[in-house]
């Protein structure tokens, strides 16, 4: 996902967080699945393989579910100026897209609105 005015990665800012060293290596492994799905889709054309990757906002907390919006590679900010999720929100929307799947073969990202 970029951010900023320079359309940098999100994932260089959380290498710079204080006490990420201890778990930033999930959203870095992250980055080089959806490059390797990415490639693949390129290389293969394979129609066959369905996938959707999700990333949410800076802020990923506990809490209950609400309304959300949804975007392609930009960090989500709602009217608030939040870029926060919560896990129920995070839930209500996996659950509808397994349901009535509506992405196909993308990435992308998801906020509280």
């Amino acid at each position: 996902m970029h951010t900023g005015e320079d359309n940098h990665l999100v994932v260089d800012d959380i290498k710079k967080m204080p006490g990420s060293e201890r778990w930033a290596n999930t959203p870095i492994q992250q980055l080089h699945e959806l490059e390797y799905i990415h490639q693949v889709d390129e290389e293969d054309k394979n129609e066959d393989a369905d996938w959707l990757g999700i990333s949410p906002s800076m802020d990923f907390v506990d809490g209950p579910a609400t309304d959300y919006i949804t975007g392609k590679d930009e960090l989500l900010y709602n009217d608030k100026g939040e870029s926060k999720l919560n896990s129920g929100t995070m839930a209500k929307f996996l659950i509808k897209e397994i349901l009535d799947p509506v992405h196909h073969r993308e990435r992308i990202t998801i906020a509280n609105e």
